[in-house]
């Protein structure tokens, strides 16, 4: 079985790409050891995601744990339009999402969005979860079976 993010970080990327992953959470694609020009957003700030994550009862009951020590620091906090969070700075090689792009509220804004900070020729990469394997699998079948 191909690991994707390994692939994506030796093959794809390139360490003197300027990069910027969207929601690294505890575990990024893009390290900042190795990619010296990568950065991190989030819709909250470091602060924000680790106050998140501490005593969730609804993440526990789900299995789910993150050791909020782990969480990276985030360098842009997104609120409104990528093109002005972003006014004034240089166009990114590459925008990675890893299990973001399933909770972005309206895809085809998003896109249009994105476009506006990658540079000409740029990548936009993208690891979306595998319904098979997600805890509600179950449920999303119940409702295709119910049209």
């Amino acid at each position: 079985m191909v690991n994707y993010r390994d692939y994506i970080r030796d093959e794809i990327l390139d360490p003197g790409e300027h990069i910027l992953e969207f929601g690294p959470l505890n575990g990024p694609i893009v390290t900042k050891e190795r990619f010296k020009y990568s950065f991190y957003a989030d819709i909250r700030s470091t602060e924000e995601i680790k106050k998140l994550y501490t005593g969730n009862d609804y993440l526990e009951s789900t299995g789910i744990t993150i050791n909020t020590e782990d969480i990276v620091p985030i360098d842009y906090v997104i609120k409104g339009k990528y093109a002005d969070i972003f006014k004034n700075k240089k166009k990114f090689d590459a925008v990675v999402l890893s299990h973001v792009i399933e909770h972005i509220p309206d895809i085809v804004d998003f896109f249009v969005d994105v476009s506006s900070i990658v540079a000409r020729n740029g990548k936009l990469i993208i690891i979306y979860p595998d319904a098979r394997y997600c805890f509600d699998h179950f449920r999303i079948q119940a409702i295709s079976w119910n049209k």
